[in-house]
């Protein structure tokens, strides 16, 4: 019998599938089912997991009662009870840190990384000074820049509370976290208006419109990764919310584990499959090599039968006219065993016979 409280069990079956719970606990999920329904733990309804995964809403009763009051039951494995609770614990002491990383309002310092990326950005005259811009062609209005440096700045802190790696390569800004890499890279779109139109020149009546630009005062930050592209816009007048950002990234790591899975699943069943074909092919070709066989010793037996008959209408022929002309014959025991012998090499080609004895 082992031992487990109610939170824990509820935060289990509602963290995994009732299926991959019973087996981590080392029972059926038929037996984990009654043994929540009788102590009045909630368990997700059926396609409570395919709307979640689909990124639908998706409803979660509270636990009522004793959250402590401990349940026992009998399970196959002690240890795997154990593994199981320290790892859900773990994975709740995450996310609570992640809900509880300190956001730094109005952040003047710029650490080493955000600096060399701001650095790669230079002043443009074609956007009449109002632009940075990079090699990339991603532009940053000077409105704008303080708001770049605050949410890259806060980006980089909390990167760094949760044990990542946050550092400035080939134009870019890599983040990695926990078992996931981005490339975060940040542009602003400028409003372009006709100021007024000119000619080129006195002999030509070709006008020539002559642009101002001005700051969208909104710049968009992107995050890729192997698996998808996000897009955070931000304005000047909304506050920086750095843990959105990194929130949707740690989904975006879970998302795409998801999405390995799924893809290792589709291409372990392409490969049964493909298997599954070769087999049938290979019993296929194997079933036509023997049926051909089988009719090439039946040919090869018509031809041994046809020559059979051809010795017997000989034989019955040449006893009729040995009958007719006996007085003819001059040893009868030779022309005896002359026809025996040609009994015996008629019975011995004979295919019928060799059916017969096998």
């Amino acid at each position: 019998m082992y031992k487990i409280t109610r939170i824990d069990l509820y935060n289990m079956v509602w963290k995994k599938s009732m299926v991959k719970v019973s087996k981590e606990l080392g029972i059926s999920d038929r037996g984990l089912a009654k043994i929540c329904n009788k102590h009045n733990i909630p368990t997700p309804y059926v396609g409570y997991w395919a709307k979640k995964e689909n990124g639908y809403k998706v409803k979660q009763p509270s636990l009522a009662g004793n959250h402590e009051e401990v349940i026992s039951f009998a399970t196959q494995s002690k240890n795997i009870v154990k593994d199981s609770i320290k790892q859900q614990k773990k994975d709740l002491l995450i996310y609570d840190q992640i809900n509880a990383l300190p956001f730094i309002a109005n952040t003047n310092e710029r650490s080493i990384n955000v600096s060399k990326y701001i650095n790669g950005f230079k002043k443009s005259a074609e956007y009449e000074g109002k632009f940075l811009i990079n090699k990339f062609g991603e532009k940053i209005s000077i409105c704008n820049l303080d708001g770049v440096v605050n949410i890259l700045t806060n980006i980089e802190h909390m990167v760094k509370i949760l044990g990542g790696t946050f550092c400035f390569k080939n134009g870019y800004i890599t983040i990695k976290i926990w078992d996931g890499e981005f490339c975060l890279s940040v542009f602003e779109i400028c409003n372009r208006f006709t100021l007024r139109k000119e000619k080129i020149c006195s002999w030509s009546d070709y006008e020539r419109p002559v642009y101002s630009y001005n700051a969208t005062n909104e710049f968009t930050i992107n995050i890729t990764n192997g698996f998808a592209l996000k897009q955070y816009n931000f304005s000047t007048t909304k506050k920086h919310n750095a843990e959105y950002i990194i929130k949707n990234m740690l989904k975006s790591i879970s998302t795409h584990k998801i999405y390995r899975r799924r893809e290792e699943i589709k291409q372990l069943r392409e490969a049964a499959e493909r298997r599954k074909r070769e087999k049938e092919w290979k019993l296929s070709y194997e079933q036509s090599e023997k049926k051909k066989v089988k009719i090439e010793k039946l040919q090869e037996q018509i031809v041994r039968w046809q020559k059979v008959e051809i010795v017997r209408k000989y034989i019955k022929y040449f006893i009729h006219s040995a009958v007719q002309n006996k007085h003819k014959i001059k040893s009868i025991s030779n022309t005896r065993k002359y026809i025996e012998f040609m009994k015996e090499y008629a019975d011995k080609i004979d295919p019928i016979s060799d059916f017969l004895e096998n």
